[in-house]
């Protein structure tokens, strides 16, 4: 359903924008920063507590493990990297220009949703590195010694071979030489499933959040990680333009909203989450659950949807 900002909705919706939003900063915040985790978690043996996202960074040679749960990390802005149950990840360098970290056992996921020719953001794994070369989806599976590119492109290399990774390629490191093979890009688990459910909440906390910069004057430096502090997380928040995620949810610069007179964020259903392992798809709030293991909070059910679905 269409929402427009005119009249007294608009005043209603500044208020409410202005409630939620009126002293929130942009966090200076450096890769590595904890966004989010459910279950169980640990940064060098140390369990998470409920006030760990947002305010929890990994230094360099640090370990964030998972056991049974899930975790999120930001990286550069735009990019996300989602480790799965039983994972660990070394953070190497957390530097924006230079962010290289390490999977150590399990798997991730990284999601770029930005990607600048500056950036450099390297992946080591069993001996092997995987250089991202741009915006895209990628897997990396210590366990099985694999990388995969669901979406993007990755230079992979393995002692003295290398290989070029496309949409839809991924490569064993375990094998010599390194050799491109295709994959089901449309076999997806719980990871994957996950990752996209994340990737709505973050387009929805940042649709939501750069709205509010155009109904509010919330604050605004230009492109970036913003806290959004009714869904307790991160939102990116582009300088210009639409940028889609590679599960095609829209990031909007506030830019773009404040040239529409109608905010564009129709929400379009996408295919059901099984709730089997530990999402509710009825459930619009990022967060845990207050009181379970791993602690956290919840976010309110409803409010504001953003994020429109690339069809």
């Amino acid at each position: 359903m269409w929402k427009l900002w005119k009249g007294p909705g608009r005043l209603a919706a500044a208020a409410m924008f202005a409630g939620l939003f009126g002293s929130t900063l942009l966090a200076s915040i450096s890769p590595g920063t904890l966004n989010y985790f459910e279950g169980r978690a640990s940064i060098d043996g140390q369990h998470l507590t409920s006030k760990a996202p947002g305010s929890t960074s990994l230094s360099p040679n640090q370990v964030l493990s998972t056991e049974n749960g899930k975790a999120e990390v930001l990286l550069i802005p735009g990019t996300y990297l989602r480790l799965g149950d039983d994972t660990s990840i070394r953070m190497v360098s957390p530097s924006i220009t230079d962010t290289r970290f390490e999977v150590q056992h399990g798997e991730a996921m990284l999601e770029v949703d930005e990607f600048h020719k500056q950036n450099n953001i390297t992946v080591m794994q069993n001996g092997g590195t995987a250089q991202i070369q741009q915006k895209g989806l990628y897997r990396f599976n210590a366990d099985h010694d694999s990388v995969a590119v669901y979406d993007g492109k990755a230079e992979v290399w393995s002692d003295d071979h290398h290989v070029t990774l496309k949409k839809g390629k991924e490569a064993f490191l375990n094998q010599q030489p390194l050799k491109a093979e295709k994959f089901d890009r449309d076999s997806h688990d719980p990871l994957y499933a996950w990752s996209s459910l994340r990737s709505k909440y973050e387009a929805e906390a940042s649709t939501q959040y750069a709205s509010s910069i155009v109904v509010a004057n919330s604050p605004w430096w230009g492109p970036g990680w913003y806290w959004n502090p009714y869904w307790g997380t991160y939102g990116f928040v582009p300088g210009a333009g639409v940028l889609y995620s590679p599960f095609g949810w829209g990031f909007y610069s506030p830019l773009v909203i404040e040239r529409s007179p109608v905010i564009l964020h129709r929400y379009v259903p996408v295919r059901p989450v099984n709730p089997g392992f530990g999402v509710n798809p009825g459930f619009r709030g990022p967060g845990l659950h207050r009181g379970l293991p791993g602690g956290g909070t919840r976010a309110p059910m409803g409010g504001f949807h953003g994020g429109m679905r690339r069809r």
